[in-house]
């Protein structure tokens, strides 16, 4: 049976297993740090707390150096475990839904230029969906006869009316007659046939 290699930490005097429980620093001659990882991690973790600042610039710096290897390995991650992240995600926003919501209302209440570009982008991308969408939405509009939709009517024959003269018994008034009138042409078609 192989003998277990140990060695005993310098900063919480306690012995532990070499391979599993040290750092190595050169792995072709076997050299391991003389601090294990708990306490080089407990280190590490209190150096970062009394340096915040000086631990934020070496990130910094590390990512502008790195950037290509950091971006390489997270689209990897992200492809390994889309559906995890996509679950995850969707979990937080319903459970953190009125902070998210508070919080970006008020990120566009300041930055009022985000949202309009925002808007722009989407139009550019989508253009050819929000046409089809305007299309149906007229139609559905025409069909249902909807006090815009009879409004926009009633400006187009009469061009000087305003949209503060029409009031709601003149749309239901021109509603009715633009009625009457499919149904009487629809009778006529249905008559010449």
């Amino acid at each position: 049976m192989e003998e277990v290699k140990t060695k005993v930490c310098s900063k919480c005097g306690e012995e532990k297993p070499l391979t599993e429980e040290f750092w190595s620093f050169r792995k072709e001659q076997n050299c391991y740090h003389t601090i294990c990882k708990k306490c080089k991690t407990d280190i590490t973790r209190q150096w970062r707390i009394k340096r915040p600042d000086k631990y934020k610039q070496q990130m910094i710096k590390y990512r502008e150096s790195n950037y290509d290897r950091i971006s390489c390995y997270r689209s990897k991650y992200y492809q390994d475990n889309k559906e995890r992240i996509t679950f995850y995600n969707h979990e937080h926003y319903l459970k953190n839904k009125d902070i998210i919501c508070l919080r970006n209302g008020e990120y566009i209440k300041k930055h009022p230029e985000i949202k309009k570009k925002s808007r722009t982008n989407y139009i550019t991308r989508h253009s050819d969906r929000l046409k089809v969408f305007q299309k149906n939405s007229q139609l559905k509009a025409m069909h249902e006869l909807s006090d815009g939709y009879v409004k926009a009517l009633m400006r187009a024959h009469n061009g000087s009316i305003k949209n503060e003269d029409i009031t709601p018994e003149m749309i239901e008034l021109k509603r009715v007659q633009i009625q009457l009138f499919r149904k009487t042409k629809q009778f006529l078609k249905e008559e010449a046939a």
